[in-house]
């Protein structure tokens, strides 16, 4: 916008930043207008003026990074190394004490719900195991309910692990959502969009429980409010306190477990094909790359336990990592069997199921695994680890305590310091520690 304004009207182009100051007051700084030479055609102008000014803004990015990415370092952590939610000796938890939550808003007790078996929808936009600890609360607060799960098919398989859920209705669309919707008595919403909200009051569910967010609260008619001090803590007490919030009661602590049926199992056993133990390497995110710890170390993982364990090495990922997965089987002396873009969300739990260990990035299956109780280990760099590190006793987090970091960008602008700073040696380290606790375990 800058440039196309200084070529339009002539005027110069003055880069400016503010530093903000120990004070929490804010300080100017000016540059001297940049120079360019104009060449008659516009957007050849404003592409070079463009880039002029990109360039002097990544030289101030590269001096000083943690004036550009402050406002991303809420909830930090302390310096450390490591991070064990297990709580092992050395380690500190990443386990959040489960915030204390007040009554939530008075309205129909369940009891009240139309029907000798009320049906209750939740709504769920996107996949994440973390709800499952509110479908449990809503169940313990509605147990002779009939208790469906309306989902986008890519994840519906999902919500199928959750034994307390009567059934998954997979929502493809808006309209088909809205379709699904009819006949129920009352709907809790998980997402906290405007359009979730409008949807089942286009199917005319009658009670229509959910945070009061995105304009839609007027189309909710029991609205709960994000209390305070679930801010930066796990999701799970996010959607925890959404059941509180509504005036159900919610357990001490989420429950975000998952089972694998057997059919599930028995599928992925036959994906991996050859015998075990099997460590699982999951190098992509979805995000971004600067969620991705660097393949090359992701291979040398992978080789050494394959050593250390006698073990065989999967490679797991979706169809857009393929070729990162076989570039890594290439560079591996041992042979690795690579599933990306190979599973479906069903073939995937069951695989994950098989394996003695996962070690990933901030991912989707970093967390299905850590629900199905396999021991993981997670590389974590731009996210924050309060929110979404990985919940459950054999759970171990790595990650490289950076200035910039947490900064939530999907590109990292700079260096990548909190990704290039987690050695193949400390991966390693923390992987035979979680595995000679798996045979700890195994031997009682």
């Amino acid at each position: 916008m800058a440039a196309a304004v200084a070529v339009k009207t002539g005027c110069a182009v003055v880069p400016a930043r503010a530093e903000l100051l120990d004070s929490g007051r804010y300080r100017l700084h000016y540059d001297a207008p940049l120079r360019w030479e104009p060449t008659g055609e516009r957007s050849q102008d404003i592409a070079c003026l463009t880039q002029a000014l990109t360039a002097r803004i990544e030289e101030w990015v590269r001096e000083t990074p943690e004036q550009w990415l402050w406002i991303h370092r809420r909830w930090k952590t302390q310096p450390g190394q490591v991070v064990d939610p297990s709580g092992a000796a050395g380690a500190e938890d990443v386990r959040a004490p489960a915030p204390a939550l007040g009554e939530g808003p008075r309205g129909p007790a369940p009891h009240d719900l139309p029907g000798a078996r009320p049906r209750a929808c939740s709504q769920l936009a996107r996949g994440r195991r973390v709800v499952a600890g509110a479908l449990r609360d809503l169940r313990r607060n509605l147990p002779e309910a009939r208790i469906e799960v309306l989902a986008r098919p890519w994840v519906a398989d999902l919500y199928r692990a959750v034994s307390e859920i009567d059934g998954v209705r997979s929502c493809p669309s808006f309209r088909e959502g809205v379709a699904a919707a009819r006949g129920f008595d009352a709907a809790i919403l998980l997402p906290n969009s405007f359009a979730s909200a409008l949807m089942v009051w286009l199917a005319g569910v009658p009670e229509r429980w959910g945070y009061a967010r995105d304009g839609r609260g007027a189309l909710l008619t029991r609205r709960a409010r994000v209390p305070r001090q679930v801010r930066g803590e796990s999701e799970a007490f996010y959607y925890r306190a959404l059941i509180a919030g509504v005036g159900l009661k919610v357990a001490a602590s989420p429950d975000l477990s998952l089972a694998c049926g057997a059919t599930w199992r028995t599928r992925g056993a036959e994906l991996l094909g050859e015998r075990g133990p099997w460590i699982g390497l999951s190098p992509g995110a979805a995000f971004g790359s600067a969620k991705r710890w660097p393949a090359e170390r992701y291979a040398a993982v992978g080789d050494a336990l394959a050593v250390e364990q006698d073990a065989r090495v999967a490679i797991l990922g979706s169809a857009a990592e393929r070729a990162t997965g076989e570039w890594m089987a290439k560079r591996m002396l041992h042979p690795a069997r690579v599933l990306c873009g190979d599973t479906s969300l069903a073939d995937l739990i069951g695989v994950l199921a098989n394996l003695k260990l996962l070690v990933t990035n901030d991912s989707g299956p970093m967390h299905v695994a850590a629900a199905l109780g396999i021991p993981v280990l997670a590389i974590f760099g731009p996210t924050d680890w309060r929110e979404t590190a990985p919940r459950g006793r054999d759970c171990r987090l790595v990650r490289e305590p950076v200035p910039c970091a947490p900064c939530k960008l999907r590109e990292c602008p700079i260096d990548h310091r909190c990704m290039e700073g987690v050695s193949v040696a400390r991966v390693l380290s923390e992987a035979r520690g979680l595995l000679g606790r798996d045979r700890m375990t195994s031997a009682h």
